[in-house]
């Protein structure tokens, strides 16, 4: 019994230390996200307008 009270201690505290991994990580792809759309959003304002033919 104390065995797997132990185990389910330390799987436990290996589920914090995951979960609060995973939400860092996630905060740093976001930002890495916001920032290309930014970059793209800011190359698209640069290119003509696509779509338009000027044949």
């Amino acid at each position: 019994m104390r065995v797997m009270f132990t185990l389910l201690l330390l799987l436990g505290g290996c589920q914090k230390d995951f979960d609060d991994q995973y939400t860092e990580t996630e905060k740093k792809v976001k930002a890495a996200e916001a920032k290309l759309d930014a970059e793209m959003a800011k190359e698209a304002a640069k290119e003509p307008g696509e779509g338009s033919n000027n044949n």
